[in-house]
């Protein structure tokens, strides 16, 4: 939309008609269909921006926090982790674990 203009017309909705009842899915849930659920501990450096992104399962005593991040694909968890350059670390599930794991070894086989 490039323009618009006010006009003195006005309408009455009709109560039948509800503009929100066809979004269904992520856009109303946040939720991906199928997604599985990591735990993930944030350091307290990051903790601030965390909470006002992520559903926060747990906050720590040093101030860090775990986060519940919904995730379809492993490799887009992945780079989620390795984005926060050190501040995060996955607690569960183990497989999702080990894929970042994995991913920093090759990183560093690839720096070497």
């Amino acid at each position: 939309m490039k323009t618009a203009e006010v006009l003195d017309v006005s309408f009455t909705p009709r109560p039948e008609v509800d503009p929100a009842s066809d979004v269904a899915g992520w856009p109303s849930t946040g939720l991906v269909e199928a997604s599985r659920v990591a735990r993930v501990w944030i350091s307290p450096e990051r903790a601030r921006w965390s909470r006002e992104q992520r559903e926060v399962a747990l906050t720590l005593a040093d101030g860090s926090v775990v986060v519940e991040l919904p995730y379809k694909g492993t490799d887009w968890l992945v780079r989620e982790v390795l984005a926060e350059a050190g501040d995060a670390a996955v607690l569960s599930p183990p497989e999702a674990r080990e894929a970042v794991r994995a991913a920093v070894d090759r990183l560093q086989l690839a720096v070497r």
